[in-house]
């Protein structure tokens, strides 16, 4: 997101909302296997979902760190979202 607010004219809030909307653009491409997708981009997405619907950003990682220590490597984004969502409830 850093990159993208290095351009000019792009703020936090524009650099947001394109990696939102990419995100799920991306969601939807074939990927043939030559590229792999960073875990990071999936992590930071989860993160920033959670913290957006009010969580502490230490606790979003923290619930996201578990959600991937439990199995949830390999997870679509949205998957990996939902499972830390689920632990950062409680459930």
């Amino acid at each position: 997101m850093a990159t993208l607010q290095g351009v000019p004219r792009v703020g936090r809030k524009k650099a947001e909302r394109l990696v939102l909307d990419l995100a799920d653009k991306l969601d939807e491409l074939e990927v043939d296997g030559t590229v792999p997708r960073p875990e990071g981009a999936a992590s930071e997405d989860a993160i920033r979902a959670l913290v957006s619907l009010g969580y502490s950003a230490g606790d979003a990682e923290k619930a996201v760190r578990a959600a991937l220590e439990d199995g949830g490597r390999g997870l679509a984004r949205h998957d990996l979202i939902r499972r830390a969502l689920a632990i950062a409830a409680g459930r």
